[in-house]
């Protein structure tokens, strides 16, 4: 079983939550404490000759420096996956590194704000984790620019987040740390506008707000509105309503109108959007393209 298939079927088993085998470092010049709660016949568990295990690594992609005992892959974390009977593993620095081969084009970490490490949830009530889940993001951000800036063809990498407000109201921050922001080649900020639309389907209205852009820069117009039906993704024939509602080309009343003609209710057009019927949003997309030809 190669690399991917075993990334995918780990994701899979666990819910979308990878789950690492447990990454214990030795130090020749400490002694072991209590903090990582091994039981006290495991505090020599590599040999006394290697010192006590004084570090519980997690999500490492960094190999530790212990001299010349140190083992081939000391301080690397695996991701495991239980096939059955069999436990099978592959090193996380391998399941990054995987994301630039050329059968791969696209991956998303969904999301920033929800990723915790173990250690935060083995800790002791107060006790301070703080930087763990940046430190593990901005290593897998540093793998994924280099890897993506020397491979042939194009591929995209999608890092989910959520803001959360500054203290005063004054703008937000998101989780993870800093070091994806810089590296990131294109920030966009999504926000609902309109929520349950049609009533009483969940679905919603969102606008995307570009906040960075590496070729273009930023400007207070660039945005654009995106439909999201849950459990199906974002509807590109819904939302290609809307902007034709947004750029003065549809009326979205009791029925939806472009140039005058009806093209039904929003419900039936959700519909519409489910069953794969693209064709009845080729009118509105056909008006967009000739927007874009006017400027």
């Amino acid at each position: 079983m190669n690399t991917e298939k075993i990334v995918s079927s780990a994701l899979e088993q666990g819910g979308g939550v990878l789950r690492l085998a447990p990454n214990w470092v030795p130090r020749d010049f400490c002694i072991p404490g209590r903090r990582i709660k091994l039981h006290p016949d495991d505090y020599y568990g590599m040999g006394a000759e290697r010192g006590g295990l004084d570090e519980r690594w997690f999500a490492s992609t960094v190999k530790a420096d212990n001299g010349p005992l140190t083992r081939p892959n000391e301080g690397l974390s695996y991701i495991v996956f239980r096939d059955g009977s069999d436990t099978k593993k592959v090193l996380l620095k391998d399941a990054i590194e995987a994301m630039v081969r050329p059968e791969v084009k696209a991956g998303i970490l969904d999301s920033i704000g929800a990723f915790f490490t173990v250690v935060e949830a083995g800790k002791n009530l107060g006790e301070r984790t703080m930087g763990q889940r940046a430190k593990t993001i901005a290593d897998a951000s540093r793998w994924l620019m280099a890897g993506l800036r020397v491979v042939e063809d194009p591929k995209l990498f999608i890092y989910i987040n959520h803001t959360q407000p500054n203290i005063g109201g004054r703008g937000f921050v998101t989780p993870g740390g800093e070091t994806k922001t810089y590296l990131a080649n294109t920030r966009v900020w999504i926000r609902v506008v309109d929520s349950d639309r049609p009533t009483a389907t969940g679905n919603f209205l969102a606008e995307a707000k570009v906040q960075k852009l590496k070729h273009g820069g930023t400007h207070a117009e660039r945005k654009g509105w995106i439909y999201f039906i849950p459990g199906h993704g974002v509807a590109r024939g819904v939302t290609a309503v809307f902007d034709c509602s947004k750029f003065g080309l549809a009326d979205l009343g009791a029925v939806v109108r472009l140039d005058g003609e009806s093209h039904g209710r929003m419900r039936q057009l959700v519909d519409a959007e489910l069953n794969g019927e693209h064709e009845v949003f080729e009118p509105f997309h056909e008006a967009l393209r000739g927007l874009d030809d006017g400027i």
